[in-house]
């Protein structure tokens, strides 16, 4: 996690500790490689496709658990919207994931980002390479998110940072 999202995630927890701390948090993506939501959110359940530090359930790409299904008020992904090949199923674990009316907090790259960033070895061989402009972005989601914020950070890493809340 570079240091742009790690800002993100800690405003989003001042912002909304309240809310946060009186629900279950899922944070998808959640591998530990250089920083995680749990550095930030500590009772975060870590839902990723490979096992290993900060990941409490492993999970095959599109599908969550049936025991972790609509179990949890806020989701949060940082940084790992940009790996995945299949966009629509990474939104349906999010939505898996989340209660009625649960957060979504998520960060990509933005389209200016030029970097392109490696995590570790995977079976499934994810690579960083899937960008979107800001109203894609808006557009992909607002169906079925009422979209809360939605911005563009400027520190050295350009990521976009949209909060939204599933529709009822």
């Amino acid at each position: 996690m570079h240091d742009s999202a790690k800002r993100a995630i800690a405003k989003f927890y001042f912002d909304y500790r309240t809310v946060l701390d009186a629900t279950r948090v899922a944070d998808l993506g959640a591998l530990n490689i250089n920083g995680a939501t749990k550095d930030v959110i500590a009772h975060a359940v870590g839902f990723d496709i490979v096992a290993g530090k900060g990941v409490d359930v492993v999970i095959v790409p599109g599908t969550v658990p049936p025991e972790h299904r609509h179990q949890y008020g806020a989701v949060v992904t940082s940084s790992s919207f940009s790996f995945c090949p299949d966009p629509l199923a990474y939104k349906k674990q999010i939505i898996d994931l989340l209660q009625p009316g649960g957060l979504l907090f998520l960060t990509m790259c933005s389209d200016k980002c030029q970097v392109r960033h490696s995590t570790s070895d995977n079976s499934y061989g994810f690579q960083d390479e899937f960008r979107l402009e800001l109203r894609e972005l808006e557009r992909f989601f607002s169906t079925e998110f009422e979209i809360l914020e939605l911005t563009e950070t400027h520190y050295t890493h350009p990521d976009f940072i949209l909060l939204g809340k599933l529709r009822a």
